[in-house]
């Protein structure tokens, strides 16, 4: 990720689980040849973390790692925000 381009956002549909946006992303990121995102996270584990309540309603929230400099940041609706992590907001993430 460039200095011109500390942070990008990824909008996805409400059909594609927040795994899989994730999963998308670190692809697009880091390519076939990249770390293995299992490695760091599990996406159906991330998937568990915003499924419905009991009632079928959804759960909202975020997700947030850092993972070489940069920050990952999933929200239940699948949105997925990679920010440099020199400029990423204050947050708690843990370092990898």
């Amino acid at each position: 990720m460039s200095a011109q381009q500390q942070t990008q956002v990824t909008d996805r549909s409400r059909q594609e689980t927040p795994g899989e946006a994730l999963m998308e992303e670190w692809s697009r990121l880091f390519g076939a040849d990249g770390p293995r995102l299992y490695d760091v996270v599990d996406p159906d584990a991330l998937d568990a973390l915003f499924g419905a309540r009991a009632d079928d309603t959804p759960l909202d929230g975020t997700v947030s790692f850092n993972f070489r400099g940069l920050v990952f940041t999933i929200s239940s609706c699948a949105s997925v925000t990679v920010e440099d992590a020199e400029h990423a907001t204050k947050s708690t993430t843990p370092q990898y």
